[in-house]
């Protein structure tokens, strides 16, 4: 049993001002305890987290942009759901707050409860960012991306 944290890294700026930039083209996934398998081609959706089953997952994200527009306070990537039919026992996971190491934005976390060696399973992330301008706030409209885990019974 580990402790496994998922990061969802963002170019928020390019996101920002093109919303309909393909996400593989502005994100992009890091992983800290097991092992992610990235594509090549940066596919996030070909993007494969190798966990075990009692490990404890937690995503979260951070702006990573390339500049701050003019104004621009901070940038907060918030993780608002992950999706999955099988593995975490429930289908949806939802942001609680106060989990250690997320980086200002929500996070979400689950514990990997069912699967066989060797299961591979797509789920989604779903995340929105929030951007501090001047006295405003902006929150993005929420995106989906769509990797996949791979449990095995044993580590």
């Amino acid at each position: 049993m580990a402790d496994v944290t998922i990061t969802l890294i963002v170019d928020t700026t390019k996101l920002f001002l093109d919303p309909l930039l393909p996400l593989d083209e502005c994100c992009t996934l890091a992983q800290i305890g097991g092992s992610l398998r990235a594509d090549t081609n940066s596919d996030l959706t070909n993007y494969i987290s190798d966990v075990n089953i009692g490990d404890t997952i937690t995503w979260n994200g951070i702006a990573n942009s390339t500049f701050l527009a003019t104004n621009v306070g901070s940038v907060m990537v918030n993780i608002t759901a992950v999706t999955v039919t099988t593995v975490f026992g429930q289908a949806q996971l939802l942001p609680l707050s106060l989990i250690p190491g997320a980086t200002g934005g929500t996070a979400v976390q689950g514990q990997v409860s069912f699967g066989s060696e060797g299961d591979t399973v797509t789920y989604t992330i779903s995340f929105n960012f929030i951007t501090s301008v001047g006295d405003d706030v902006i929150t993005s409209e929420t995106y989906n991306i769509d990797p996949k885990i791979r449990v095995h019974s044993t580590s």
